[in-house]
């Protein structure tokens, strides 16, 4: 008898999610720091509880035991919301998942192993101080898993790629399903799996699964981001690294006097077009200086001179007069945007047909008499046609509806395009439980569907830009609503939530030493 009481006892151990996985509820310490958000537009949802795991066979554990839905963050930059749970949902939150380990391969090549935790705030200082790089994108607070998962890219950015030559610098991805089996993908395509689940034990589901893998990325060079965050929860990744400085980045401002002319405004359009070394994009910004309401400003990457001199020779030979480097803007690319207490609107846009002076003039006079508190507007070439406007801005209730506003006015233009142009939703109003469909699946071919309905079935991961889904879309608003009695119990709301995000990233800002420290005063 007392045999089978041990029994039950080591079965109550091994199956009870609280004393295998760290569990915060609302008003618990740390539970407003889990749930809290970079993007400060995003609505308030306060989860019932928050796992925080500290290896994939502790998640395992809990997916085995529960058919809840979740929702997942990794870092919570959270652009489109997606990191942000239902009212009494479930947050799966990767904080704990901190490993950070170099490994010399046989070929001498080096490469990181990655928690699912870590902000390029924490990862890039870091391989700096060792002599390496990996890809990364503009902003200090996305986090590797979503930016890896979420198709994270930039324009200004694409040359990190041409460095790997054909290989893909993600070479393997460590993860638990939805039913709870450990598994592990590679670059090709193929799945080990560390430690099956009971309930996945079809040989047909494997077998279907290795086969959408092998036609959706990973062969493609670094194309496996792209498979999108809501078929499985990352908690680790093998990255490719290079004994390669930073890139030098600038942020470069004209006088408005001196670019609104359409001749102008064509040379600034095409100022990188020849320079192969330098990659440029058009940020508008309001209020950025004391003395202008509107700047236009280049931000630029120069991919060849440490100190930038390939971009200063760029704007010498490009004739302006008025070009200024903010030297408190320059050097780490990814420390320029501080996205603490701004936020992105409901749509960006999407335009066929590359930007010209007279559309560009457009939106600055549009901007003009839209006045922001704190606006960002950024003009980016994706294409030979494709051009991709994103606003960003601040986060006072009355700025949000007037950036919100001046967003569907520009969207509203029919202007915009010679073949036509959409907007892309990444609405951060939208209920969880409505989902619209994201564009990142549905651009790369059948695959997408196909792999939601086979390695998420029963739909367990509450991801509201959810694919294979169809709903009505969110209305365009973002004042924030009435919060949940959760929220009440927990004692969070907006405000407290940002007040948070700044703390971490200025403490980020003061913690970084070396050759960091100069990208750190804007912080």
């Amino acid at each position: 008898m007392k045999y089978y009481a041990y029994l039950l006892c080591v079965f109550v151990l091994l199956t009870s999610t609280d004393a295998i996985l760290h569990t915060l509820y609302p008003g618990d310490d740390g539970y407003a720091e889990a749930i809290a958000v970079t993007n400060a537009f995003c609505h308030v949802r306060c989860p019932r509880f928050v796992l925080q795991p500290t290896d994939p066979f502790e998640l395992a554990q809990w997916m085995r035991s529960s058919d809840t839905p979740f929702t997942v963050k990794g870092g919570g930059h959270s652009y489109g919301c997606q990191s942000v749970a239902a009212d009494d949902g479930v947050l799966i939150e990767t904080s704990r998942l901190k490993a950070r380990t170099l490994h010399t391969m046989e070929d001498g090549s080096v490469q990181l192993e990655l928690g699912a935790g870590w902000l390029f705030a924490d990862v890039l200082p870091w391989l700096e101080e060792r002599g390496y790089i990996m890809p990364h994108g503009e902003c200090s607070t996305v986090g590797v898993a979503g930016w890896l998962l979420n198709g994270g890219n930039h324009p200004q950015l694409w040359n990190f790629r041409s460095w790997y030559g054909s290989r893909p610098f993600l070479k393997r991805i460590t993860a638990v399903t939805t039913q709870g089996s450990v598994i592990e993908i590679d670059d090709k395509g193929d799945i080990e799996i560390v430690d099956r689940s009971p309930s996945e034990s079809s040989m047909y589901v494997w077998a279907r699964r290795r086969q959408l893998m092998k036609v959706t990325p990973f062969q493609k060079k670094d194309k496996a981001h792209l498979l999108g965050a809501n078929w499985i929860v990352a908690t680790s990744f093998r990255i490719e690294v290079l004994p390669r400085p930073e890139p030098f980045f600038a942020f470069v401002s004209f006088g408005m006097q001196d670019v609104l002319a359409p001749p102008v405004l064509d040379r600034l359009l095409t100022i990188d077009r020849d320079v192969s070394d330098v990659d440029c994009g058009i940020i508008v910004i309001t209020n950025a200086l004391p003395t202008q309401a509107v700047t236009l400003f280049l931000k630029c990457v120069d991919w060849v001179d440490s100190d930038g001199a390939t971009i200063r020779a760029m704007l010498d030979r490009s004739g302006f007069e008025h070009a200024y480097i903010h030297p408190d803007s320059t050097s780490h690319l990814a420390w320029h945007t501080n996205s603490s207490g701004k936020g992105w609107v409901p749509m960006t846009r999407i335009t066929y047909s590359k930007p010209n002076a007279e559309r560009l003039g457009r939106l600055l006079s549009m901007l003009y008499t839209r006045r922001c508190e704190e606006c960002f507007v950024e003009i980016n070439h994706w294409a030979p046609l494709l051009t991709h406007i994103d606003w960003f801005c601040s986060d006072t209730p009355s700025n949000k509806d007037r950036c919100v506003a001046w967003s569907e006015e520009v969207n509203a233009n029919p202007n915009w395009g010679d073949l036509g142009s959409f907007a892309d939703p990444h609405l951060p109003n939208c209920d969880p439980s409505e989902v619209t469909t994201h564009y990142n699946l549905q651009q790369f071919g059948f695959g997408r569907g196909s792999l939601k309905r086979l390695w998420d079935p029963n739909r367990r991961i509450s991801y509201w830009m959810d694919t294979d889904s169809t709903s009505q879309m969110c209305d365009a608003g973002v004042t924030q609503g009435t919060l949940s009695s959760t929220c009440g119990r927990a004692g969070v709301n907006a405000t407290s939530l940002a007040a948070i995000k700044y703390n971490e990233y200025k403490e980020r800002c003061d913690a970084v030493d070396g050759p960091w420290l100069e990208a750190t005063r804007s912080c």
